[in-house]
């Protein structure tokens, strides 16, 4: 291994090419709908648990 594996310039190529797969047209409404899931579900448990009464875990 020598020093240019770490270079900041091999490093974003080896991001951009590991977030590829996912930007592609097969994976690429799983990723949308993943992140609607996600969002959704975020909205939920916001809407469920009630900010009145503070945190979720009480401290006795």
């Amino acid at each position: 291994a020598t020093n240019m594996d770490m270079s900041p310039t091999n490093l974003n190529s080896m991001f951009q090419l590991s977030l590829t797969k996912y930007i592609n047209l097969p994976s690429n409404w799983i990723m949308i709908s993943m992140i609607i899931y996600l969002l959704v579900t975020l909205i939920a448990v916001v809407k469920i648990t009630n900010i009145t009464y503070g945190p979720l875990r009480q401290k006795f």
